[in-house]
């Protein structure tokens, strides 16, 4: 029998005390970022983001430090992610499989200490056409997933391949759904058996309705096992999947309950996420929905298996009423019981029309968990990363936190009597900065919200000078930000004639 889990939601505003745990945003300039996958490694956070470069689809790899604060850029033009492909290998070298953007064939590649791509194996599917969806690192071995599309689509298997990391060689390759019209693979996890689970969506011969399936397959690339679900899933969207501790497994789809006579009645949202439980031979255990009113749309972007006897979720939630977008996490035991959800925004971004969402957390052994997404503009013109730190009850530091709606912001640092002069200027513009310990961001703009100047300034340079001789006469803006958002902004005017 299907559990309803319902949410009485109510917004707290929790500042944060503890310099431990933050809520930042890194400054991205290369193109619309869109952050996929994040790895920790001591004191270095690397996030894989796809984007476009030179107008092709294409990769950046940021590397942001959390002793100094400070950010570094690697584009590979060409290659582009895909979600959960971001892994570092047993020499501490990174590793990734995606798409390569010019040919279309899946790839898998290796990185050198520079994060440009130094070693790059290409593939092909037995249709020609192919393009990567997901990928499991599990054992030294790479296992890659990616779409086999006949007859300009209306025919789509999904392909998996094993991959031998060290060479790059193709190992086998296997494809599922020979029979049926369309299985696109969405996720992949392995289980405590060493298994390999394939979450898919499943379109029937004959049939428009798709529906949730997740494939069991060994590591030969033989089928042991494979659970449909018989409720339709909506519009075929993304179907997750997380091996649990106890050796179940869950996995999340969206469920269309739009002439469900017992949501319109009550007046909840029609498209509820819905997560069920398998166990580890492909027998059905349970299942619920997330259960909101019809004003609240909660999305799962993905679920992650956690440490101990729990599991995660996180995406976006969507608020009709006030147009708001929040990031949000959940944590949920193995059986099902909600022990806390949440929703986050960027503390300089509350209540002004911006897009917040999750897309990748990893949990550390204490608990803490860091967690990245992006922040983003209604019209587009405006996207950055967004990067949290947490701990294991989804709050900025040790302070009791509700286990309800949360809005949390940090702390903002204060810079006072910063100077910009002269204004109007002819040319020069002069900057002074107060002492402080930690790096920021200068941005100029022109009327036309186009950056004309990028500039990282370092904790020891407290006066500089501007030069915009080249630029046309007109009122120019600035924003001084660092890693928690921003510090300062105005405007000067440019008058050469003056």
């Amino acid at each position: 029998m299907n559990k309803l889990v319902v949410f009485i939601l109510i917004l707290f505003w929790n500042p944060c005390k503890s310099q431990d745990y933050f809520n930042r945003l890194i400054d991205f300039t290369v193109s619309n970022p869109n952050p996929l996958n994040l790895i920790k490694s001591d004191s270095l956070i690397y996030i894989a983001s796809i984007n476009f470069i030179e107008e092709i689809g294409s990769s950046t790899i940021i590397t942001h430090n959390l002793n100094s604060l400070e950010n570094t850029f690697a584009n590979n033009v060409g290659f582009a992610f895909t979600r959960n492909s971001f892994y570092k290998l047993n020499d501490d070298n990174l590793c990734a499989w995606g798409t390569d953007k010019t040919s279309g064939l899946s790839s898998y590649v290796t990185f050198n200490n520079n994060l440009s791509i130094d070693f790059k194996s290409d593939f092909n599917n037995a249709s020609g056409q192919s393009g990567s969806t997901s990928s499991l690192y599990q054992d030294d071995f790479m296992y890659g997933v990616s779409i086999d599309e006949y007859d300009n689509g209306d025919h789509i298997e999904l392909n998996i391949k094993k991959i031998n990391p060290s060479s790059g060689a193709l190992l086998w390759s296997k494809n599922f759904g020979e029979n049926d019209k369309k299985t696109f693979g969405w996720d992949i996890d392995s289980n405590l058996d060493n298994s390999i689970l394939l979450s898919t969506t499943l379109l029937r011969q004959n049939s428009f309705s798709f529906n949730s399936q997740l494939i069991s397959i060994d590591n030969s690339g033989n089928e042991n096992w494979r659970y449909i679900d018989e409720e339709g899933s909506a519009n075929g969207s993304g179907q997750w999947v997380a091996a649990l501790t106890n050796e179940n497994i869950v996995i999340s789809s969206f469920i269309d309950k739009d002439s469900d006579l017992e949501f319109i009645t009550n007046e909840w949202y029609t498209y509820p996420p819905k997560l069920s439980w398998i166990s580890s031979t492909g027998t059905f255990i349970d299942s619920t929905y997330i259960i909101t009113q019809e004003d609240n749309w909660p999305i799962i972007a993905n679920i992650k298996s956690g440490l101990g006897d729990y599991f995660w979720g996180f995406g976006h939630w969507f608020d009709a009423n006030t147009e708001e977008y929040y990031g949000w996490i959940f944590k949920m035991s193995n059986e099902g019981d909600m022990l806390w959800s949440k929703r986050y925004q960027h503390w300089s971004f509350v209540d002004q029309g911006y897009y917040h969402s999750i897309s990748d957390l990893i949990e550390e052994v204490n608990g803490d968990i860091y967690i990245t997404g992006n922040v983003e503009s209604f019209d587009g013109d405006w996207d950055q990363i967004w990067l949290m730190k947490l701990n294991e009850h989804g709050c900025f530091g040790d302070e009791v936190c509700s286990n309800q709606l949360t809005s949390v912001a940090s702390v903002q640092p204060r810079l006072e009597s910063i100077k910009v002069y002269p204004n109007p200027t002819t040319a020069v513009i002069n900057l002074e900065i107060p002492q402080r310990e930690f790096f920021l961001t200068l941005n100029v703009y022109n009327r036309l919200g186009q950056v004309i100047l990028n500039k990282q300034i370092k904790k020891q340079e407290n006066n500089i000078a501007f030069d915009f001789h080249d630029q046309i006469d007109g009122l120019y803006y600035y924003s001084l930000t660092n890693s928690e958002g921003k510090i300062s902004s105005g405007s000067f005017v440019l008058n050469k004639n003056k």
